[in-house]
């Protein structure tokens, strides 16, 4: 049985005949005959007798006529719900990303999206840990995060969005705000709040200082979250290191100074991440379009490369 031979028997119970039947179908009497012919005999039952006006159908036609019309029903919805998917009006997409980066680029990527697909379903995930993990298992559809420019590996893909640098976060009128660009060496006189020693910034902040022949200044405070270290830096002479992309509002606002740190090693890649053996759906690939745009309309500074997947973690 398919889903034609139900459809032909709804039919002509509808049309009352067969000739009425299959003028609406839209083929030969022959041929819907023949189809009728082959249900009977695949259900081994007669589902119409034969009237001087027309074909009446039988009690087993009756009995069959529901399930037939919901088989339709669920045929015709499965085809516009695969026509929906093939065009990304639907479906359930995954992303995820750390809080900064999440907090900067998804809630208007994410409400301009679903403005434009309302039946697009999205799951938004931000944490810090094991978020390459989760998304090579297949927990997420997409990443956004700090990317590298490495050879392939880990079998991932990426795309570039822009870069974002690790600046120096002050009180406004902190005196080193008088700088548009501070040295290593100038820093290390500095007090500082470090970033926790597990975390990527203090990481870049140790290789920045090695590589420059320079000791690490001394920290009295450690701190792991971006806004208490904001918080500290606004009500004292402390300094402490953040991304570009978390201090936007304070320092438009007058609440913190940004200021540039001289080296290579305060310079962020960020972008967006996938499975390189999966392939995108159009929703996916209209969340990264979403995402792309809001980068261009602010005026982040980057640029599309060749898809590399990330060596930092």
């Amino acid at each position: 049985m398919d889903i034609r031979q139900f459809r032909n028997m709804l039919a002509v119970m509808e049309a009352g005949s067969l000739n009425r039947a299959a003028h609406q179908l839209g083929i030969s009497q022959p041929a819907l005959t023949k189809s009728i012919q082959r249900l009977e005999a695949q259900l081994n039952v007669p589902l119409f007798t034969r009237e001087s006006r027309g074909m009446s159908p039988t009690i087993y036609a009756e009995s069959l006529r529901p399930y037939a019309q919901a088989a339709c029903v669920g045929m015709a919805q499965s085809v516009n719900e695969i026509e929906a998917l093939k065009s990304g009006s639907s479906g359930v997409i995954t992303l995820a990303g750390p809080p900064v980066i999440a907090q900067a680029l998804f809630p208007q990527a994410l409400i301009r999206l679903v403005r434009e697909r309302p039946n697009l379903q999205v799951r938004v995930v931000v944490e810090v840990d094991d978020l390459y993990a989760s998304l090579l298992a297949g927990r997420y559809d997409m990443l956004a995060a700090t990317i590298s420019r490495m050879p392939p590996e880990f079998g991932l893909q990426q795309r570039v969005l822009f870069e974002d640098p690790l600046v120096l976060a002050t009180r406004p009128n902190h005196p080193l705000t008088r700088l548009r660009k501070v040295t290593l060496r100038e820093l290390q006189s500095q007090r500082w709040i470090f970033p926790a020693a597990e975390n990527l910034h203090r990481r870049r902040l140790e290789h920045a200082f090695a590589a420059a022949h320079l000791p690490l200044p001394r920290a009295t405070i450690e701190c792991r979250s971006p806004e208490l270290i904001k918080s500290m830096v606004q009500q004292s002479d402390y300094v402490g290191l953040i991304p570009k992309l978390a201090i936007q509002s304070e320092v438009s606002e007058g609440k913190l100074g940004a200021i540039e740190i001289d080296s290579p090693f305060m310079i962020r890649t960020i972008g967006l991440i996938w499975r390189d053996h999966h392939s995108l759906s159009p929703a996916a690939r209209a969340l990264m379009d979403a995402i792309e745009s809001i980068c261009r309309e602010r005026g982040y500074a980057g640029a599309e490369s060749p898809s590399v997947p990330p060596r930092e973690r």
